[in-house]
This record gives structure tokens, sequence and C-alpha cells, in this order.
């Protein structure tokens, strides 16, 4: 997931385009939670539900690889954004220790993130190179099994589930390639669009992202407990 980079100005149509995410990620998620907690006969492993949440999940890193190259606090930022993926793998553990989280989105953030001064250093057309060797590397890997410690890079073990599981391999390459945009469309740190006045609202959610994706779940989940009592 993208989350708002802590500077003092904003570029509105990047708001806007994480609140959109954030809205398609609370359907998303509304979705698994009335699946897997109360056995609603609905897929999001496959079909519409499975295409709208990867969907949302490679617009939100590619809108984290843009916001990248403007933000000027990049490695307090990773930092937060890891330690907020931390905390929901241990609340994970405790509430749902059969569909915990291990590197979740966040945690990928987080990752992505703190390599942005190094990948930084290197030309457009190198961070393209990199990202199809990702691609590629994503496509060597797959069916492959191994140790836990793996999990980061695309690997799983025999048994692993998991409702929240986006390794570097592959999804690095769309925050890289989200890195190259930012650079050719942002260069002067300036927005393109000027905000419209009835679609401020998602722009206001999308300045709010990370704080919005730690609590929406135990919201949701929340509602549907009274709902379903």
């Amino acid at each position: 997931m993208a989350v708002a980079e802590p500077s003092g100005s904003r570029i509105w149509e990047i708001d806007l385009v994480r609140g959109i995410c954030i809205v398609m990620m609370v359907a998303f998620h509304l979705v698994v939670d009335l699946r897997e907690f109360y056995h609603q006969p609905l897929e999001y492993q496959s079909g519409f539900w499975f295409y709208l949440g990867r969907v949302t999940v490679a617009v939100f890193m590619f809108i984290a690889g843009v916001s990248s190259v403007l933000n000027r606090r990049i490695i307090r930022h990773g930092l937060t954004v890891l330690a907020a993926g931390c905390l929901i793998t241990a609340a994970t553990r405790i509430f749902t220790p059969d569909l915990y989280v291990r590197f979740g989105i966040l945690q990928f953030m987080g990752v992505a993130i703190l390599s942005v001064p190094v990948m930084g250093k290197l030309s457009s057309i190198w961070l393209v190179v990199a990202a199809l060797l990702v691609l590629l590397a994503g496509q060597a890997i797959q069916g492959l099994t191994g140790h836990w410690l793996l999990l980061p890079l695309g690997i799983m073990y025999e048994g692993y589930r998991s409702f929240d599981y986006y390794p570097l391999i592959p999804w690095y390459s769309v925050f890289l390639l989200g890195m190259v945009a930012g650079r050719l469309f942002y260069a002067e740190k300036k927005g393109k669009i000027s905000p419209i006045t009835g679609l401020n609202w998602l722009a206001r959610i999308g300045r709010h992202s990370l704080s919005i994706y730690l609590v929406h779940q135990p919201v949701l989940l929340a509602l549907l407990y009274f709902f379903f009592i």
C-alpha cells in the first residue's frame, strides 16, 4: 500500500489516487473478512474481487515509487512504514494465527522505501532494467519452496497461507517503475492537476492512508461483529 510522504507540500493528484485505492482496499478487505470469518459465499481468490485487489495493490506500489522521489525524509518514512507492518504482523499473529501476516504490504513498502537512497543513484534506464530483471526472477522462482526466511524474496515454505503477502520478487518491479515515473512527471516536484472540489474528500483520505490502513480492519471486524450477532 502507498502511504503519504511526510513532506510540507502535497501533490493533490497523488493523494487523490491514494484515496481511491484506500476505498478499493477497504471494499476488498470487507469481502475477505466476510468470507474468512463469516463464511459468506464470496470469492476473492479469483474473479472480480481478486483482480480488484491486485490492481489496487499494484497502483499503491506504483504511487509509492512515484512519491519516493519527492520525499526528503525517506529513511524516517521507510522506518515508520516498516514498523507499522511489523505491528500488523504481531497483531495478526495473536488474533488470526492461521493467516497471520508475514511480509505483507506495509513491510514490502518499508523495505522498498528504505532502498531508495541506494536505488535512487541509478539512472532511469537502469531502474527499468532492474524492474525487468525482478520480473524475470519472479518467473524463475515460481513454485519454489524453502525456508521461511526466504519469504521476502517470494519463496514460500510448505503450507504457507496468508491473505496479505507481497514479496519483493516480483512486486519490487512496480515500485521501481513508479520511481521512474516520478522522475519523468514530477522533476519540478509540482502537481500537474488543479484540485477538483468534488474529489477533495478522496484526496483527504489519501493524505492519511497509513493511519486508515492501520485502523480499517479492526473497524470492519467490529462492524461485522455487531451486524452478525
